[in-house]
């Protein structure tokens, strides 16, 4: 949904490019009440990270494998402009 949407493209914009996400803390939503932005943060700062019950708690109806292909093609997009545009104003 939107305001997922707009937290993870905002949780992009305010990384620089390198650090990891943390483990713990508010950078995170949780899997219960956000699976949605969980999976895309995680997708966009920490893919290794994702796991089955990150998944399963965002795969109900109507959402597919298709619809799950996008959600984490969105975060690792994000990861990508973002990434590439620090590499460009330190170049």
């Amino acid at each position: 949904d939107e305001p997922d949407a707009t937290f993870v493209r905002e949780s992009v914009a305010a990384w620089d490019g390198f650090t990891p996400l943390p483990l713990t803390g508010d950078g995170l939503p949780d899997r219960a009440e956000r699976p949605g932005a969980r999976l895309a943060l995680l997708a966009a700062r920490a893919p290794y990270r994702i796991t089955a019950e990150d998944v399963k708690a965002w795969r109900v109806e109507p959402f597919t494998d298709h619809c799950l292909v996008h959600l984490v093609a969105f975060g690792a997009m994000l990861a990508v402009e973002r990434v590439e545009a620090g590499l460009t104003a330190q170049g």
